[in-house]
């Protein structure tokens, strides 16, 4: 399985950067997981909040491959437990797919959505917290989110 995480924004803090190598390092074993950062934009330069959309998105479409399961993190979204990711990644996988993107957007939010959906990709809407995560870090949650998804497996399998 391949996992990529695409998000608006870049880790600036060296121990958040650390923290994400180190479960990305932890996982290669388990899957290919990847994380692609796109620049943030300023309003001020891109004609208001409508510009930072449009140029966010472009840039984050620009990252997604092209047969890609897109579930894009939003607090709209589903919300999912560390359980009910697993068992949605498992179900994917199941049915065939190989590659799963997960999309954080940025502070104004997303158009991403709507322009998959008018290129035929079918795109989930699902949450990580009920609370907002900013988007420096959560690349380090979902990170630690397959990591414990991998270990609670693990354990189910060897110890029931």
């Amino acid at each position: 399985m391949k996992i990529q995480v695409v998000a608006v924004g870049k880790l600036k803090e060296r121990f958040w950067k650390e923290a994400c190598d180190e479960y990305l390092k932890r996982l290669k074993g388990y899957a290919k997981v990847r994380v692609d950062e796109v620049p943030d934009c300023d309003p001020a330069k891109v004609g208001g909040e409508e510009g930072v959309r449009t140029k966010e998105g472009r840039f984050i479409l620009e990252k997604l491959p092209e047969h890609s399961h897109v579930i894009l993190l939003d607090v709209g979204g589903r919300q999912l437990s560390s359980e009910g990711i697993a068992a949605r990644v498992d179900a994917l996988a199941l049915s065939g797919v190989s590659e799963i993107s997960f999309i954080v957007g940025g502070s104004g939010g997303l158009l991403v959505q709507s322009t998959l959906a008018g290129l035929g990709i079918e795109v989930e809407l699902a949450q990580l917290a009920a609370i907002e995560i900013p988007v420096c870090i959560i690349a380090t949650v979902v990170a630690i989110v397959f990591y414990v998804i991998k270990d609670r497996k693990m354990i189910q399998k060897y110890y029931k």
